[in-house]
């Protein structure tokens, strides 16, 4: 991952921002995300950009019909980023409860919270037993979890300063769905991030959605299907219509019941069939030849 960082781009002032974002339209972006970590929840100290970077890096992004999302894991980050006019958020904070101006300031810019719950169990260590408990689940060997992809999502990354906690990122979400605000699904299982594992990690979120914010789970399946292809301009996926990508997974049962644990002892989805672009997975293959 270090390595990965010192290839970024180092922007500096806000005219460096229109530049950049053209460069990556040119390689395909779909979207441009802004990191804006200044550590203070995380016991850490990274220097900030300045705001008014922010703003240039947003607005260039919206002059090429982008939407800017921000990675910041603090309220203060968050509501900083938002008045810089960011489209969404790529993760909630757990430094503090949400205030009436988080709220509002996502209402104000239609922004969207991917709020990643998981990765903040992580953070805290608050969420270890969940992530042993999918790790030693039925689904996990479904999967072909390899003993190093096992430990990975055992871990925790353990970097929540004291005084922050997963109950503040509940919380957030609470309030932000409460008041409208789209809430997309998502897992950071990128690297992947300790205490997550790909794939799996996504079912971990969806239950932790419904479970500890009340959200519905019609509305959290939307969140990773339908809702998050509209909110990014995917046209070409998202539900199952003529036309669409035929990215399906049939599961057997009531998964709205499932979610809300009504049905079923383990943490198991009843998955019985995944189709990428109409055929029938590799991963799905190999979980049904061994």
């Amino acid at each position: 991952t270090r390595a990965a960082i010192k290839t970024w781009p180092k922007l500096s002032q806000p005219s460096d921002a229109a530049p950049f974002v053209e460069e990556q339209v040119a390689v395909g972006a779909s979207y441009i995300k802004l990191m804006h970590e200044s550590g203070s929840g995380l016991s850490h100290n990274f220097p900030l950009p300045s705001l008014e970077l922010q703003s240039a890096l947003v607005e260039a992004a919206h002059g090429h019909h982008l939407l800017a999302v921000a990675h910041a894991l603090t309220l203060k980050g968050t509501i900083e980023v938002l008045r810089c006019g960011v489209d969404g958020l790529t993760h909630t904070f757990f430094d503090a409860p949400p205030t009436d101006e988080l709220v509002a300031l996502y209402k104000r810019n239609n922004a969207h919270c991917n709020p990643k719950l998981g990765a903040v169990g992580s953070l805290t260590t608050e969420g270890q037993a969940l992530q042993q408990q999918y790790a030693d689940d039925p689904l996990a060997k479904r999967l072909l979890l390899s003993p190093r992809a096992r430990e990975n999502l055992c871990a925790c990354m353990a970097m929540g300063k004291a005084g922050g906690n997963v109950a503040n990122a509940y919380d957030s979400v609470r309030r932000l769905h409460a008041a409208g605000v789209p809430i997309v699904v998502g897992s950071d299982a990128a690297g992947p991030a300790l205490g997550t594992a790909y794939g799996l990690s996504l079912h971990m979120e969806m239950r932790l959605l419904v479970r500890e914010t009340g959200m519905r789970p019609l509305d959290v399946l939307k969140g990773a299907t339908s809702l998050t292809a509209a909110r990014f301009g995917f046209e070409d996926r998202g539900v199952i219509e003529t036309g669409r990508k035929t990215d399906l997974v049939l599961v057997e049962g009531d998964v709205e019941e499932f979610l809300q644990g009504k049905v079923g002892t383990g943490l198991d989805l009843p998955v019985k069939g995944v189709w990428r672009d109409g055929v029938v997975a590799k991963v799905w293959k190999d979980v049904m030849e061994s």
